[in-house]
């Protein structure tokens, strides 16, 4: 295929060659110039460049051409000949961009700047014809089509001949208040009125002012733009950056900011997809009041193509406050923000949410806002910092659910499952949780376990942030492996691990299992495990009395020593402050068995305050032994009903129940309660309880 084609390249040069006269020089009388060129130019020509080749010597036997322009240009062509140009393309293009100056507008000093050109590349040592060949070609195309440059994948082009030659040194061409387009890729980008120098030798661009405009973004050409200084174009390409410009968004900006432009031709599907033009700040630090209603913002601003990206630095992250009144409801720190009308996004959001004096708390999330409804999503993402809890030191447990979403017009948040998903299972457990089986899980084969290697080696650093890799030489690991096992932690929530720059820092959950492992401190089983089918969502917080209502747990198991665990009517809690919570439903609780409403779990002194006990069964211990050798439970048939009272669940220094205590868990009733035989399977019913009943006093 590639003889074939370079055999038909040398085949037309070679008829080129056999159908023109081989001269070695012009005569310098101007009379014989048009035959000798015609006698030159041979035969093989177009119709077209038949027709400017007679319209050529119209024009020079006319007089139209100067004599002493006709001198110059036998002159000029003698050199080019020597530079060894051919008829075609050079000595074509020498006539075509004669004939468009003789047509066109340009005036003679224009003409000569640019025969002073074309004669500094003919002798010029260092010039090749190639150098020659494309500067008539960048000419030719200009003065008839204002194409400034052309290649095979780009065209830049200005809107109208208001440019003029010039030689100084070298040629160039000085451009008014022109509209430039950059074509390529099917896509293209503009600087309007723009002025500036166009040298051809070097197909560079120096500008002069100018306006790109958002458009291809979406935006209005007077809602968002930036006004060029003194900026410089590579015209081969189809992109260029400008120092110094004055960068203008009305949609959220009241003031102009000073910076950096980046533009760049790309292919874009749908105006809110683009990624240029691009601005970059070179202050880092603005505050912006209400940029969207009752939404505050610091940081550094940018703009990529149709989002405004409010920046910041690992060490000052930019920062987000949303308000309702005077109320600070929501701070987010990120170094990305993109802000696009009617709709913020978050990359990596630390979000810090106020309740009371304290607050809810997480350090890495996927964020959304849109002012519409004035609704805020977070999301966990793919990245292993998102899977750690939420942490919640109002109620004292960490929270693991998929999405919390608030509309901040309405008094409530929720936290659910992701969009879209049928059912969403979350969990909330206590922060004095400790899980022995999942302790031993974590050490698996190893000889230590790594929540105790990480607690020796912050003492041997005296500190607990530390290098991961410094870690690793400790334990003696290779730093990757330390890496996945600082993640996994990571997501359990016993410490927070940057990973890039590979610093781990303990939270005093890891501390906490440490000890309650070895029996040191006291700990709790709490979990609450929540599992909803939609539309129904794992909580809903109270932002009036901070009430935390939970769905879907059916069974919490308060302590496992004393045999107490609670059936939350409808499989909901209310969860107060340092995880009391109040219920309606069942508690069995060793011997006892309650069923009722208004239970109240008060964590602190490990109680449960029962107000409306609506009835109560007892077991008590039969001679009898069950599958494990203990004496099997028998039911007592006699129902207490109608009571109220308390009861201990263990001492409240000894939740885990690490220390036995037999007596437990107690209970005091503390008004009378009543034993009634009206049961129909009871002789059908005979003993109405109105006439027939026991009453037991307060114990």
């Amino acid at each position: 295929m590639k003889k074939g084609i370079l055999l038909a390249a040398l085949i037309i040069l070679s008829l080129q060659y056999l159908s023109s006269q081989q001269i070695s020089s012009f005569s310098p009388e101007p009379e014989k110039y048009t035959d000798e060129l015609t006698a030159f130019m041979g035969s093989v020509l177009s119709e077209r460049e038949e027709i400017i080749m007679e319209n050529y010597r119209a024009a020079w036997d006319s007089g139209l051409i100067s004599p002493v322009s006709k001198n110059e240009i036998i002159i000029l062509s003698n050199k080019l000949l020597r530079k060894n140009a051919r008829p075609k393309p050079h000595f074509m293009l020498f006539i075509m961009n004669q004939e468009a100056f003789l047509k066109g507008s340009l005036d003679e000093s224009s003409y000569n700047a640019w025969m002073e050109g074309l004669d500094f590349l003919a002798d010029s040592r260092n010039k090749q014809v190639t150098d020659i060949e494309t500067y008539l070609d960048i000419t030719n195309n200009l003065i008839r089509n204002n194409i400034i440059f052309q290649s095979t994948g780009t065209k830049w082009k200005a809107s109208q001949p208001d440019f003029y030659f010039e030689f100084k040194d070298s040629v160039r061409i000085i451009f008014g208040p022109v509209t430039l387009t950059c074509i390529a890729v099917r896509d293209s980008i503009q600087i309007f009125n723009a002025r500036g120098i166009y040298t051809p030798y070097t197909q560079t661009w120096y500008g002069k002012g100018g306006r790109v405009t958002w458009e291809r973004s979406g935006y209005s050409s007077n809602e968002v733009y930036s006004d060029l200084a003194n900026y410089r174009i590579n015209m081969r390409l189809s992109d260029y950056i400008a120092d110094s410009v004055k960068f203008y968004n009305k949609v959220y900006l009241n003031f102009s900011m000073l910076g950096k432009l980046e533009d760049k031709v790309e292919p874009i599907g749908s105006p809110d997809k683009s990624n240029y033009p691009r601005f970059e700040s070179y202050q880092t630090n603005y505050r912006i009041n209400n940029i969207y209603k009752n939404v505050n913002f610091q940081g550094g601003l940018d703009m990529l193509g149709s989002k405004l990206i409010g920046s910041g630095t690992k060490i000052q992250k930019a920062r987000l406050q949303f308000f309702k009144g005077d109320s600070l409801k929501m701070v987010a720190f990120s170094e990305y923000f993109a802000f696009q009308p009617g709709r913020l996004t978050g990359v990596g959001a630390q979000v810090t949410i106020p309740i009371g004096k304290d607050s809810i708390f997480h350090p890495y999330l996927g964020m959304s806002y849109t002012s519409k409804d004035n609704t805020i999503s977070l999301n966990r993402t793919e990245d292993f910092q998102s899977q750690s809890p939420f942490y919640n030191n109002y109620h004292k447990v960490e929270m693991n659910f998929d999405q919390l979403r608030w509309k901040l017009d309405d008094n409530y948040i929720l936290f659910k499952g992701r969009e879209g998903a049928a059912s969403s299972l979350a969990n909330f457990q206590s922060d004095n949780l400790f899980d022995a089986g999942a302790y031993v899980h974590l050490q698996g084969i190893d000889e230590s376990n790594p929540l105790a290697l990480l607690r020796r080696y912050s003492e041997v650093a005296f500190s607990i942030s530390f290098r991961g890799i410094d870690f690793a030489r400790f334990i003696k690991t290779q730093h990757n492996q330390v890496q996945q096992m600082l993640k996994r932690l990571s997501n359990m929530g016993f410490l927070i691990y940057d990973i890039e720059d590979d610093i781990v820092t303990l939270r005093q959950k890891l501390y906490d299992w440490v000890y309650a492992s070895v029996d040191y401190i006291d700990y709790d089983v709490i979990n609450l495990v929540s599992e909803t089918q939609l539309p129904l969502e794992n909580g809903r917080l109270d932002l009036s009395t901070y009430d935390l209502t939970i769905n879907g747990i059916p069974l919490i198991r308060l302590s496992n020593a004393q045999n107490v665990g609670i059936y939350p009517q409808y499989s909901k809690i209310i969860l107060k402050r340092n995880r009391s919570f109040q219920f309606d439903g069942i508690i069995d609780a060793g011997l006892f068995n309650f069923h009722g409403e208004k239970f109240f779990f008060n964590y602190d002194s490990f109680r449960l305050d029962l107000q409306d006990i609506d009835s109560l069964s007892l077991k008590v211990k039969s001679e009898d032994l069950d599958s494990y050798g203990r004496a099997a439970l028998m039911n007592i048939t006699s129902i207490i009903e109608d009571m109220t009272g308390e009861l201990l669940i263990d001492k409240p220094d000894n939740k885990s129940g690490r220390k036995d205590y037999p007596e437990y868990p107690i209970f005091t009733s503390r008004e009378n309660s009543f034993v009634y035989y009206d049961d129909p399977e009871i002789q059908n019913g005979v003993y109405n309880k109105d006439d027939f009943y026991f009453v037991i006093y307060p114990f």
